[in-house]
C-alpha cells in the first residue's frame, strides 16, 4: 500500500471483521506517516456494514458468522473499556431440554427482552462501542439477535461456545503460563519418541 503514492490524496477506508481494530489503527497511523492524508477505519467492519447497508457479496454462511467471535479472539480485548459484555443466560435463547424450559420461563417473566438488554447496557461504561453477548452454552442466540436488530444496535458480537468455551480458553492459557521451562514434554521425530 505504501508504494502506491498516487493514492496519497484519495480517501482510503480500511476494513476488517470489526471486533478489534488495533491492527487497523497501526496501519492507518503508518499510512498517515507515509503521506496518505485521508485514511479511515470502517467502525464495526464488515459486520456493521452488513447490519447497516445490507448483504455482502460472497458466501452467505460466512456472512451470518461475521458477528461470532471465539474466546481466543475476545481475550486480547477483555480489558478494553470500549467493550460491554452482556450475559443473557437463562433468557430463553438456549439450546434444548431442561435449560430451554428454564430459559423460556425466565423470558416469560421478562416482558421485554429489548428492555432487559438496554438495562444491561446502561450498567456499562459510557465508552462502550462494541458489545459481546454470551450465554451458558453459546447456542440459541437467534432470539437475542432479533431483539438487538429491533434496538438498532450495531457492533454486536456473540461468543462462540458461550461461557464454557471462554472458561476452557482461560484454563488453557493459565496452564501455559504456569508451565516451567523444559516442561514441554518429549518431542516426536518421525514417529520415534525422544527424551
Amino acid at each position: 500500500m505504501k508504494s502506491k503514492t498516487f493514492l496519497g490524496d484519495k480517501k482510503i477506508v480500511l476494513v476488517d471483521s470489526g471486533y478489534a481494530d488495533s491492527a487497523l489503527r497501526t496501519l492507518r497511523d503508518s499510512l498517515t506517516e507515509g503521506g496518505f492524508s485521508q485514511v479511515f477505519i470502517l467502525d464495526g467492519g464488515l459486520n456493521a456494514w452488513r447490519q447497516v447497508v445490507g448483504p455482502l457479496e460472497g458466501d452467505a454462511l460466512a456472512q451470518r458468522r461475521l458477528n461470532r467471535i471465539t474466546a481466543q479472539q475476545f481475550f486480547p480485548e477483555r480489558e478494553n473499556k470500549e467493550w460491554a459484555v452482556i450475559d443473557v443466560s437463562g433468557w430463553g435463547m438456549l439450546g434444548g431440554g431442561e435449560a430451554a424450559a428454564q430459559g423460556t420461563a425466565a423470558l416469560g417473566r421478562a416482558t421485554d427482552l429489548e428492555g432487559l438488554l438496554s438495562a444491561k447496557l446502561d450498567e456499562q461504561s459510557p465508552d462502550v462501542r462494541r458489545i459481546l453477548i454470551l450465554n451458558e452454552d453459546g447456542t440459541g442466540y437467534e432470539a437475542v439477535e432479533q431483539a438487538v436488530a429491533e434496538l438498532g444496535w450495531i457492533n454486536v458480537f456473540y461468543l462462540e461456545g458461550g461461557k464454557p468455551a471462554y472458561q476452557a480458553y482461560l484454563e488453557t492459557q493459565q496452564a501455559m503460563w504456569n508451565r516451567k521451562p523444559g516442561q514441554a514434554g518429549a518431542m516426536m521425530n518421525c514417529g520415534v519418541k525422544r527424551p
